[in-house]
């Protein structure tokens, strides 16, 4: 119930901080008040390793679809992100890391849909530096329609970011 509580962007229907072998297949996430998923650190440990995630709907989020903030070895497979509304950026996926130690390695999201998102794929790299693992993501035949903005990038740090980000086959 709406009514109870007020519009915020922790209420995430899954969070993974700091784990490893996730796997996560089938589910329907609707209507959180924050992310549909949450992947990222604690003191710890800078990240989770070993994620799959496929077969999943991310739907009417508040905030984002799914947040990746920190992972090496990351699967996301045949999921749908759509209709992310509420909290900017309202991304259907965010790649955002929040400190230079935390990194975004060996990520392939495929035959996934971004759907009437305001942000279809954002990749807000700007807290990476040259002294961070460098970035690698793959793309691979993914659909981006109805949003906004499909596809943001935006790596205005104080240095340059290190990696690779490719786009195959993505419409």
């Amino acid at each position: 119930n709406e009514n109870l509580y007020k519009p915020s962007e922790w209420r995430n229907t899954l969070s993974f901080r700091g784990c490893e072998n996730i796997f996560v297949s089938g589910l329907i996430l609707e209507s959180s008040g924050g992310d549909g998923i949450y992947i990222g650190a604690t003191s710890k440990m800078r990240g989770c390793r070993n994620i799959v995630i496929e077969h999943v709907i991310a739907s009417d989020h508040h905030r984002q679809g799914i947040s990746i903030i920190s992972v090496d070895g990351l699967k996301i497979r045949h999921c749908k992100f759509r209709n992310t509304s509420g909290t900017p950026p309202m991304a259907g996926i965010d790649f955002e890391p929040n400190k230079p130690d935390e990194w975004i390695m060996n990520c392939e999201i495929s035959d996934c849909e971004f759907e009437n998102n305001a942000v279809g794929v954002l990749l807000y790299l700007n807290l990476l530096t040259s002294r961070t693992k460098p970035v690698s993501m793959t793309f691979r035949n993914c659909k981006l329609a109805g949003n906004r903005i499909n596809l943001m990038l935006s790596a205005a740090g104080t240095t340059p970011v290190k990696g690779s980000i490719v786009f195959e086959n993505c419409r």
